[in-house]
């Protein structure tokens, strides 16, 4: 029973304990960078990503019991040349709410419908991207994204003076400083465990697919031919062994699969980050049509940053 209760407590204080807020601040700004990033390369080709592309599932003439039509039996009509400047102007306004922190969940839950609205205009067209960003900003609209370096967070200083009828706040009563602020645990965890379980998931659809944990088969290699790649994963080909991409496939796959050995303990956790990003910063230099998924899966590696062993959250 000692057991159990103690095992309870350990559980409430590592997810509900106190925590800067600052990490999730921070997570908050870069993915809303990423996020900005990705789809202004997408709209470099708007009637593609939004209008009405040949290529969409409605309009290939399929029949219902067709696989495309399992894959999106439900869609969006695309945008009009008329609404495109409107859908186009209102993402980089929300976008821009949730990078700065202002009416920070508000933002991050608009955006979700944004972003589902894009999707479903073309679910098979658009990237994977897409759908990660859908469930991380789900995640923001619940969460205490805005409590720390944020237009939230001045406006909450703002609003308090003029409720206590002070222009300014005297010295000894001023708020703590940023990297003091302190939020339950909660969310910095569902984030670490959001990317934790997505490794170890990814590693497990490769290992049910054509990667083997014992061998590499050279599928690395042979990805590296296809279309995602630019000038350096050319010259890679040209140059480095094709055993070495296959050591690198077999790295990244156990990186993966044993994500939680890497990224939870302390001692470990270091080396898990350095591995991890030294990881996504190669495959944006290889396949370089990659990298907004690199830019992706490093920001989430802020909520893993040290902040020091008095704090409950890392």
């Amino acid at each position: 029973m000692n057991r159990l209760k103690g095992l309870l407590r350990f559980l409430d204080a590592y997810w509900f304990g106190p925590t800067p807020a600052w990490p999730l601040a921070a997570f908050r700004a870069a993915f809303a960078a990423v996020l900005t990033a990705y789809f202004s390369m997408r709209m470099w080709n708007l009637r593609e990503c939004l209008g009405d592309s040949p290529a969409r599932v409605p309009d290939l003439d399929v029949t219902a019991g067709s696989i495309l039509r399992y894959a999106q039996p439900f869609y969006f009509a695309p945008v009009s040349d008329a609404m495109m400047p409107w859908v186009v102007g209102s993402f980089y306004f929300l976008a821009l709410a949730l990078f700065v922190g202002c009416f920070t969940r508000l933002a991050a839950g608009l955006l979700v419908l944004w972003v589902s609205y894009v999707s479903l205009v073309d679910w098979i067209g658009c990237y994977s991207f897409n759908r990660s960003a859908l469930l991380v900003l789900v995640m923001l609209s619940v969460m205490p994204g805005g409590k720390v370096w944020s237009v939230d967070a001045k406006l909450r200083a703002w609003w308090s003076r003029r409720r206590k009828g002070t222009v300014t706040e005297p010295a000894s009563k001023k708020n703590p400083p940023a990297f003091e602020v302190l939020i339950s645990a909660w969310p910095v965890r569902t984030i670490q465990w959001f990317l934790i379980s997505w490794y170890s998931l990814s590693a497990i659809q490769k290992i049910h697919g054509s990667w083997y944990l014992f061998s590499s088969d050279d599928v690395f290699w042979c990805q590296l031919q296809y279309l995602y790649h630019g000038p350096i994963g050319f010259w890679a080909l040209q140059h480095i062994p094709m055993f070495v991409f296959g050591i690198l496939q077999m790295a990244a796959l156990y990186f993966e699969l044993f994500a939680p050995l890497w990224l939870i303990p302390r001692r470990t956790r270091p080396w898990g980050m350095i591995t991890g990003i030294t990881m996504h910063l190669l495959i944006a230099l290889f396949m370089i049509k990659l990298w907004y998924f690199s830019a992706e899966m490093i920001s989430f590696y802020i909520v893993f940053l040290p902040i020091g062993r008095k704090s409950n959250a890392c």
